[in-house]
This record gives structure tokens, C-alpha cells and sequence, in this order.
């Protein structure tokens, strides 16, 4: 079906499974709100509902667009619903190109959205298995606005049950990639396998919510965050990843400058595997299941329907992000060298830091032990025979007598 010119093309209400798919939404109307929260322009309105697929629609808007998120309007907007599979649909130049507000145990993967003004996904008070994957954000930077490719802002009292997935998105043109905020200390959605791209001011931003185990939680494949950052801070000196509450980062790529709350280890050991990212850094990253994009398809069974609480508190308004004040922290450079990498058997390992003393570990990918070395002097160079280690992916650790230093990933032929 075409729908031109309607504040709603379609509206769903108390309905159980259903699809809407393959539809052409062309919003270019002057009227921007009907009134109410709820009434926001939204060619896609589903409320109070569950089992719904929203699968290749084509959905734009020629309209002026809102100087106010009060009467923005909406690609497709969803309230108080669970199992909603929403998957390759095309979203072009709304103020908010898609909106959640509790919803749960339901999937957002391989949707274009682009050119959104203020959020490209806008996620708000969803506390049980949400998972936004392998999405591409690719939104429209404008002098006086803030622009977001995700924002998970919560606002009511609700308490997470299964954490939120981001991951293996490509967010690209924004001023902050991704935004995560609460007016409590509530733990954070898993972010994973970005790609972030040309960010004027963060990469990844928390106020209030706590990401202290959100960017990765080891320095193996299936453990680090594997986010690439790459922002566009040659003038307006942006920052990686900030927040206001202790963060550590696990094996991300290119972190080059940290706010003053966050601890990196691992950087550059793994970069995003995202498929449509320009594939920065090495890419054999081991593709993990917990990647795939769409995982309820086919699982929705597993799943449990429950009635969801109308909270007065949730979704009652797009709410605008808040800022944060961040000292900018540089990323030092290297502790160590390498080489050669790949190696065949005698691998070097040169110590370059100012730290007095340390440790070294070679580390199999799966966490095993390989060999250690205790005491190694300052601006030393050591020599490891490793010619009796299978192939394969290999890491080298380098710790004083309290922390992990560096990590360095070489290749055994």
C-alpha cells in the first residue's frame, strides 16, 4: 500500500499478531502534531500490543521539520508492546527516525535510517531484551542541534530484567553516536561491534547510567567490546567514550581520547566486524553468535507475553538529552612493542614506557596461559622462543605489580 499525507498511516492498537510490510509512507504535510504524546506524528503507530512484524517499508518525510521535540514527528513509534520484530525498513529525514518506549524482548536489525534531525533511535524506559543490531544511522549534522544516532534515555522506575543489545551498528554523522542516560545508577545495554563514524562530540556518552561492564568485559573475542571510533575531532576535539560514572573499555579500536572516568584496556585489539562499515583495523575478529543480527526470528516462542504496566512516567514525551561537562584525556601511545608479527618463532617484545618494572603474559584467544615472564627492567627488550605453540591468535600482556598496562594481539604462523 502508498500512504501520502497522513498524520498516522498506520495505527495498531491492542493487536496481536500482525505485519506491516513492504508499505510507501510519504509524509509532506504542514501539520506536525495532533496534540497529545501519544498523537505524534507517526506513519507507523503501534501501542499496547504484541507478535508484529515490521518488515521493508519505505517510510519519509518532505514535511519542515520540528524546531521542538515537542511535536516531532516519527517514522514508526511504539508503546508498551513486546515481540515487535521491526527489520529492513528505510527511514529518511524525521526528527526522530524510530521511537520505543517500553518495549521488550523484541528485535531492530538491518533498517537504513538516515537523515534524522535530532535521534536516529530513541529508546526509552525498555528494560527487558531489546535488541538493536546491524542497523545503518546515517544521520544530518545542523549548526544549534544535537544530533544522536542512538539515545536509551529512562526515565521512569522501572528496573531492568535482561540488558539491551547494541551492537553491530553503523552510526555515522552525528554529534553523539551513542547516548545513554538515567536519573539513577541503572546498568546499561551491551554495546558492541560499532562502527562509529565522524562524531563532533562523543562516541559513546553515559549520564547516570551505568556502563561500567557495558563496553566489553575481557580481552577475548567473545568478551571485548570490539566498537571502532573514529570521530571528527580535528576542531571541535570530541571524545571517544565519556560518562559521569566509572567505565571500562575491553578491547575497543582507536580510542584516542577518554574522559576522565574511564579506564581502556585492550585498545586496538579488536575493531567492528560490522558489515557496513569501512572495516577499519584487523578483521579477523571471530564472528561470535552473540553477533548475529536477528534473534528472535524463529525464537519468539522462547519468549514469555506479558501485560506491560501503562507507567504515566514512560514514554509520556521524547526527552532531550542532557549534556556533560568532560575533561578531554588523550590516549597515551604504546607501552610496548611487537615484532615481528606474524612470527614464526622468536617473537620480541620491547618495553617503552616510564613504568619501572612489569610482568609479561602471552595469552592463548580462549584465556589460556601460555607463559610468563616476572621482572622485566624498564626499556628492556625480551626474547620468547614461542616455535612450540600451535597457530593462531595470540595476545601479550603487559602489567606492573597492580594493573594491565598494554595488550598487544600478534598472529603465530
Amino acid at each position: 500500500n502508498e500512504f501520502i499525507n497522513n498524520t498516522h498511516g498506520i495505527v495498531l492498537f491492542n493487536i496481536a499478531n500482525a505485519s506491516i510490510e513492504d508499505n510507501k509512507f510519504i509524509y509532506s504535510s504542514t501539520k506536525e502534531s495532533l496534540g497529545s504524546s501519544s498523537d505524534l506524528a507517526a506513519q507507523i503507530l503501534i501501542y499496547n500490543s504484541d507478535s508484529i512484524n515490521v518488515v521493508g517499508n519505505d517510510i519519509s518525510n518532505n514535511s519542515t521539520v520540528s524546531s521542538s521535540l515537542s511535536t516531532s514527528k516519527t517514522g514508526i513509534n511504539i508503546y508498551y508492546s513486546g515481540l515487535i520484530n521491526i527489520r529492513e525498513n528505510e527511514i529518511s529525514n524525521f526528527e526522530v527516525g524510530l521511537r520505543l518506549s517500553v518495549v521488550e524482548n523484541s528485535n531492530v536489525s538491518d533498517n537504513l535510517i538516515k537523515d534524522s534531525w535530532y535521534y536516529g533511535v530513541y529508546v526509552n524506559d525498555c528494560f527487558d531484551n531489546l535488541n538493536v543490531s546491524c542497523n545503518t544511522i546515517d544521520n544530518k549534522l545542523h549548526l544549534g542541534v544535537t544530533t544522536i544516532g542512538i539515545a536509551n534515555i529512562d526515565g521512569g522506575s522501572g528496573i531492568p530484567l535482561n540488558r539491551n543489545t547494541f551492537k553491530s551498528n553503523c552510526i555515522f554523522e552525528t554529534s553523539v553516536a551513542i547516548h545513554c542516560e538515567a536519573p539513577t545508577n541503572k546498568s546499561g545495554p551491551i554495546i558492541a561491534n560499532n562502527f562509529l563514524y565522524n562524531y563532533t562530540d562523543f562516541g559513546v556518552r553515559a549520564i547516570g547510567m551505568d556502563l561500567s561492564t557495558s563496553l566489553g568485559t575481557g580481552l577475548i573475542s567473545s568478551l571485548a567490546g570490539k566498537n571502532t571510533f573514529s570521530s571528527n575531532n580535528i576542531t571541535l576535539n570530541a571524545i571517544d567514550i565519556a560518562g559521569d560514572n566509572p567505565i571500562i573499555a575491553y578491547g575497543n579500536y582507536n580510542v584516542s581520547s577518554i574522559g576522565q572516568d574511564v579506564t581502556l584496556l585492550g585498545n586496538n585489539l579488536f575493531s567492528s566486524s560490522a558489515s557496513c562499515g569501512a572495516q577499519m583495523g584487523p578483521i579477523s575478529n571471530q564472528i561470535n553468535s552473540n553477533e548475529l543480527c536477528d534473534q528472535l526470528s524463529g525464537n519468539e516462542d522462547t519468549y514469555q507475553i506479558r501485560s506491560l504496566k501503562l507507567d504515566q512516567d514512560s514514554g509520556s514525551s521524547v526527552l532531550e538529552a542532557s549534556p556533560l561537562n568532560a575533561e578531554r584525556i588523550n590516549v597515551e601511545k604504546s607501552s610496548i612493542l611487537i615484532y615481528p608479527n606474524p612470527v614464526a618463532d622468536l617473537l620480541n617484545i620491547e618495553v617503552i614506557s616510564e613504568t619501572q618494572s612489569g610482568s609479561i603474559k602471552v595469552i592463548s584467544v580462549d584465556g589460556k596461559l601460555i607463559t610468563k615472564e616476572d621482572d622485566l627492567p624498564n626499556m628492556g627488550i625480551l626474547t620468547l622462543n614461542l616455535s612450540n605453540i600451535d597457530a593462531g591468535v595470540y595476545f601479550v600482556e603487559f602489567s606492573d605489580n597492580e594493573n594491565v598496562i598494554d595488550v598487544k594481539r600478534f598472529i603465530k604462523k
